[in-house]
């Protein structure tokens, strides 16, 4: 008797299973079918019926990681890159989506060595594939794309075809033109050493126009496609080493140049300084009365009297001299006593400064710049 009950349950449930899956496939009848008719890839521009535009990606270029290379070759120029691109390909994909359909459809193909352009072409134009729609009328995109070992895109385009309806609910799409371009980005690798990377852009004379910072990750450099052939490319590595390639000329490594640095002629502006000077005669630049007043650095071996006189272009003469020595908090004011032009001042051993002091009618120092917020350029607020 329990086999019996048993046997009957399981009559039940293999009809209940029966029952579910018809009632899926007439379900499923209902969604619409698209057959994907053909596919025209291309490396060169397409023809006049082309559906769209192009899309960027990232890529690998594979150079010796053993060590640092002496050429980077396929960095000398875009044509060169797109050619190491296309030798190292190793993939292809197409994905299909519309605002029509749930989820994205597509297919590949993958080899393990290089093929011809026209084999890369082939597989691609090759693809046939069926997939639903449950609205036909919405257009379809369609996206293909070159990649390499490590699955980063070479090249990439898209193009865009609405179903034309066949009969019932079967559908076909209008053939695809490909317009593939190169990547935007092409990643390189390198000894993991290195760790950061820079491309000095070029102008025709050959200074740096600006700097791009690149990304340097897992031993990749992660290359502008466009910067090819337009400036120094610069990598360095983790143990302080420079490494230069002229992208300009073939993509040669050439040295880090050495400049010697041969000393400089340094002064601190209107604060002239003397050494044991007995006199003093200094001339300052004004317009319109309005000038910089100088700052007299001077230093004395021993105590001895400096006759000092200064005047402005505008014929303005300084009425007296303020002195303070190195070190000391305080200002000694020595007036001009006319009809004479120039004031005795005994200075002691070391350093003393000397500003001189003016009719602010005759000769006075600008007033700051104030712009419209009423906060003088370069103030510091103390906040933040």
């Amino acid at each position: 008797m329990k086999c019996s009950a048993e046997n009957n349950r399981n009559k039940h449930n293999k009809q209940r299973r029966k029952t579910t899956q018809m009632k899926k496939t007439q379900i499923l009848s209902v969604i619409l079918s698209v057959t994907l008719l053909a596919v025209g890839a291309f490396a060169q521009s397409p023809p006049a019926s082309s559906g769209g535009g192009s899309s960027g990606g990232t890529g690998t270029i594979v150079v010796p990681a053993d060590k640092m290379p002496t050429a980077l070759a396929f960095l000398g120029s875009k044509a060169a890159l797109r050619a190491f691109a296309r030798e190292s390909a190793r993939s292809a994909n197409l994905n299909i989506n519309s605002a029509g359909m749930q989820g994205t459809w597509g297919t590949g193909s993958s080899w393990d060595s290089p093929k011809s352009q026209e084999q890369i072409l082939s597989i691609i134009n090759a693809w046939r594939f069926t997939f639903t729609m449950e609205n036909p009328a919405d257009s379809v995109q369609a996206t293909t794309e070159i990649k390499n070992s490590d699955w980063e895109t070479l090249f990439s385009a898209e193009s865009w075809r609405t179903p034309q309806l066949v009969s019932g609910s079967s559908y076909r799409l209008p053939e695809l033109y490909f317009h593939l371009t190169l990547a935007d980005i092409i990643p390189f690798k390198v000894d993991r050493s290195v760790q950061w990377g820079q491309i000095k852009y070029l102008n025709d004379d050959g200074r740096t126009i600006t700097t791009v910072d690149l990304v340097v990750r897992n031993g990749k450099v992660y290359f502008r496609s466009d910067l090819a052939g337009k400036g120094i490319l610069v990598l360095h590595n983790n143990d302080g080493r420079t490494f230069l390639y002229n992208l300009r000329n073939g993509g040669v490594q050439v040295p880090v140049a050495s400049v010697q640095y041969m000393g400089s002629s340094s002064w601190i502006e209107n604060m002239p300084w003397f050494n044991n000077p007995s006199t003093i005669n200094q001339q300052v630049w004004s317009w319109n009365g309005v000038g910089q007043n100088p700052t007299f650095d001077v230093n004395m071996d021993s105590s001895a009297w400096v006759s000092f006189r200064t005047y402005s272009n505008e014929g303005a003469e300084a009425i007296g001299f303020q002195v303070r020595p190195q070190g000391g908090t305080n200002w000694t004011f020595y007036p001009v006593v006319l009809p004479a032009k120039y004031v005795p001042i005994q200075l002691t051993p070391g350093t003393s400064f000397i500003i001189p002091v003016w009719n602010p009618d005759e000769f006075k120092e600008p007033e700051p710049y104030i712009p419209e917020n009423g906060t003088p350029v370069g103030f510091f607020d103390g906040k933040g």
